[in-house]
């Protein structure tokens, strides 16, 4: 389902995942902007994988003080209504698999525990000064 796009790929797809994160953004206030996220795809230092009707952007990341390696989902996007999450964690389990990590994280304003299956591990309060 997940089709990788290599960096050099990056243009043929990137109007529509521009659109996508312009929307993220606009539900979630993220700080970083699509030109962000452009540059790290092209630096490969993040991963962009397409699937039907969405994306999502993924960084190898390691602890850091175990040195473990994890999947973190820095963006997804899924423009359909109906319910794509058994083949999307599949997806992002063997993903995971294949780079050794034992763990995928994600950070989101919004409650996704119920509907995606991931425990909460911490919660970041923000206080405006």
């Amino acid at each position: 389902m997940f089709t990788y796009i290599a960096p050099q790929d990056l243009h043929t797809v990137w109007q529509q995942v521009k659109v996508g994160l312009h929307i993220i953004r606009h539900k979630t206030d993220e700080k970083w902007i699509a030109e962000d996220v452009y540059a790290s795809l092209k630096a490969g230092t993040s991963q962009l994988f397409m699937f039907d009707d969405g994306f999502t952007v993924l960084q190898n990341m390691r602890n850091e003080w175990t040195n473990e390696p994890y999947l973190h989902i820095w963006a997804m996007f899924h423009g359909k209504h109906e319910d794509i999450s058994e083949e999307i964690h599949a997806n992002l389990k063997q993903i995971a698999h294949n780079i050794g990590a034992k763990s995928i994280t994600f950070t989101s304003p919004r409650r996704w525990e119920r509907r995606s299956g991931a425990k909460i591990k911490s919660i970041t309060y923000e206080l405006g000064v």
